[in-house]
């Protein structure tokens, strides 16, 4: 008997005294279908409602088609809390959504990874792919785009800039194809920052990091019109690390915060 898995959201509403009652449950949805759904990401849209990515690999339920392995999952919700969509995109094997924004000119950005060839993904430069999908206000896809090297390579969080572009961070452990400047061997991995046009064309790629493991797990932008990526080093434990970088991807400073447990920076706020 398989065991049901499922994207959860819960609101709430928040209690700033640490001493106060517990927050107010206000309502709670489940979806997916009878294998396993997660959602990473959720985001706020202009129109009052919300939108969650992740992954599904269910067939049934609320789920009307997987591709294979895993897909990407996208789901739309009105600012009543019904869903205006559900969609899955991916192909023969593994595709995972992580990260989304609204889109400068109507719909979403989606960015994740993915080790597929076929169905809508672009051909597959290597063991996995970093992964950017833009959708329209419907869920409808409008492009895919695939970066990366002949290794693995994937996004964890993409924004959008000031001059109407995107910045993705994730990690990559290639030094071909659209990563040609990797800092350790390939067996370690980089984090890396792209920037992409309203069509999805790479406009830039770096790698930032170590000889040792570098991650990333969030790009936010500052109010100097830079931008703070955060995640952590991994050489005998697992450091903060935080790194700032202008618009053209060229680094201004670069923090490592010791500690002496596995630690790993999550979330930054301007």
């Amino acid at each position: 008997m398989k065991i049901k898995s499922f994207i959860y959201l819960i609101f709430a509403i928040p209690a700033f005294n640490l001493f106060c009652q517990a927050p107010e449950l206000l309502w709670t949805k489940s979806l997916g279908g009878s294998e396993s759904e997660v959602g990473f990401d959720v985001i706020g849209t202009a129109d009052g409602g919300f939108l969650t990515v992740g992954y599904s690999s269910s067939t049934d339920g609320d789920i009307e088609f997987n591709a294979g392995g895993i897909d990407m999952f996208i789901v739309k919700f009105s600012s009543s809390n019904e869903v205006m969509f559900s969609k899955t995109f991916g192909g023969s094997d593994d595709d995972q959504s992580l990260s989304a924004v609204e889109a400068y000119n109507g719909g979403f950005i989606v960015g994740g990874w993915s080790t597929t060839s076929d169905g809508i993904i672009p051909g597959n430069y290597g063991l996995s792919d970093a992964i950017v999908l833009k959708t329209d206000v419907f869920g409808n896809l409008e492009w895919i785009k695939n970066y990366g090297g002949s290794n693995i390579d994937g996004i964890r969080s993409i924004i959008r800039t000031d001059d109407t572009s995107y910045l993705f961070t994730g990690t990559s452990h290639s030094n071909d194809i659209d990563i040609t400047d990797h800092i350790g061997p390939e067996d370690k991995s980089d984090i890396i920052v792209g920037k992409i046009d309203l069509s999805g064309n790479l406009v830039w790629l770096n790698s930032y990091g170590s000889v040792g493991d570098d991650y990333s797990n969030q790009i936010i932008k500052t109010k100097d019109s830079c931008y703070l990526i955060c995640g952590y080093r991994k050489l005998d434990f697992e450091d903060y690390y935080i790194l700032k970088i202008n618009g053209d991807g060229d680094l201004i400073w670069e923090k490592l915060l010791a500690a002496p447990q596995r630690t790993s920076l999550t979330v930054l706020m301007n």
